[in-house]
């Protein structure tokens, strides 16, 4: 009873951050259900493994190395389908999203996404964030089982790294004749300036006025040893760059 299950995504041999912050939640949550925090990996290397130490147990699933949605989500419902847990959580990631829609469809289950919170006194309850942030919406999800999907930086991805070496299970992938087949795997061009690594932004948007004010907000920046950041409208009028060389450096 209130075992947490997360799921850790993988890209190019290398876990997330997200899935670090989601063991993170993971292991909070555990502790107010009374169950354990269980990580399933799937597809990718399973040494990762070693890397989810936060974990108290490890499932693997070779459903293959490249995202597919469709042998991916196999895979989980096969796991959650044999092992019930009362909540299953992943990051509100492209991957993620996928996965979570197909399960809680799959398995009749109630799913909250773009979650910044969830806790767990006699019901679970999640607080999603919508809207860019202006209006926070508390779900009651009742004693579970549930589908959640974490926000990325809503949670501490160094308080989900932990030293150890949980037991580890491999599971076989179902059997999928599915109708998506992975074909390549595009990386955008990296910018010069990645906002996620920067304590301070200078957000700039409608208000700034004009093309000319943009250099003051970058002068600001400068000082500060921030980055600056751009809404959609910027973008889309051309006054800073989209995608591409600066593809870090506008908030779409």
């Amino acid at each position: 009873m209130g075992d947490v299950y997360i799921v850790a995504e993988q890209l190019a041999g290398a876990l997330s951050d997200d899935t670090f912050e989601l063991l993170a939640h993971g292991k909070a949550l555990a502790g107010q259900t009374g169950g354990n925090l269980t990580a399933v990996l799937l597809g990718g290397d399973p040494a990762l493994a070693g890397q989810l130490g936060a974990a108290s147990k490890v499932i693997t699933v070779d459903c293959g190395a490249d995202f597919n949605p469709e042998s991916y989500g196999a895979a989980l419902q096969a796991v959650v389908s044999a092992d019930s847990p009362q909540v299953v959580m992943l990051s509100n990631s492209a991957m993620g999203m996928d996965l979570a829609a197909s399960l809680a469809a799959q398995a009749d289950l109630p799913l909250a996404a773009y979650c910044h919170s969830i806790d767990y006194a006699g019901g679970f309850t999640a607080v999603s964030q919508l809207y860019g942030g202006k209006l926070d919406i508390t779900a009651q999800l009742g004693d579970g089982p549930c589908v959640v999907t974490m926000l990325a930086g809503s949670a501490s991805a160094d308080a989900g790294r932990a030293t150890g070496s949980p037991p580890t299970e491999a599971v076989a992938a179902p059997a999928v004749a599915g109708k998506i087949r992975f074909k390549q795997l595009n990386m955008p061009e990296a910018g010069d300036v990645d906002i996620t690594n920067k304590d301070i932004l200078v957000a700039i948007g409608r208000g700034i006025g004009s093309k000319d004010d943009i250099e003051v907000a970058e002068e600001l920046a400068e000082a500060l040893n921030a980055a600056v950041a751009a809404s959609r409208p910027i973008i889309d009028a051309g006054w800073l760059p989209g995608p591409g060389r600066w593809a870090n450096r506008g908030l779409r």
